[in-house]
């Protein structure tokens, strides 16, 4: 229930709230769902200084994230400009084997303008789907390679 109400109040930008939410109603229940719903509302709010303090928190109370934990945190590695938290966290997918993330590392790359560790991601990706293609289109169009996003499509 916790999480729920603080995707409420992330969904609509009340991130003090959802913090306070995540703080003092959810003392004794933060699972990962919890943790991943307070990082992906921070990211996606623009708050990324905090959404990389709930990550050390998470770490600091040994809770491992998941695949979940790290697509909702890799856009916020483009809004600082960080292509090197990108890859760490990329490094961070491989070790513990999170495959689930490679559209979002594609589109990080991609939107980063590092096409070739986007193309990589992108071939390593052992189910690739319309929102791994379209992360890929979407960086050739960003970079101004129109052929390779139409020869891509």
């Amino acid at each position: 229930m916790g999480s729920y109400i603080i995707y409420m109040y992330a969904r609509r930008g009340l991130m003090g709230t959802a913090e306070s939410t995540f703080s003092i109603d959810c003392e004794n229940e933060k699972d990962l769902a919890t943790w991943n719903v307070l990082i992906s509302g921070d990211a996606q709010n623009g708050l990324v200084e905090e959404a990389f303090d709930v990550l050390r928190q998470m770490a600091e109370k040994n809770v491992m994230p998941d695949a979940v934990t790290i697509a909702s945190i890799l856009p916020a590695c483009n809004l600082i400009g960080s292509v090197t938290l990108g890859k760490m966290l990329h490094g961070f997918s491989i070790h513990y084997t999170l495959d689930h993330v490679r559209s979002a590392l594609v589109d990080m790359y991609s939107i980063s303008g590092v096409l070739t560790d986007a193309e990589n991601a992108f071939m390593n990706t052992p189910e690739k789907d319309s929102v791994t293609d379209t992360a890929t289109i979407r960086g050739y169009g960003l970079h101004g390679i129109a052929e390779r996003a139409v020869a891509h499509g």
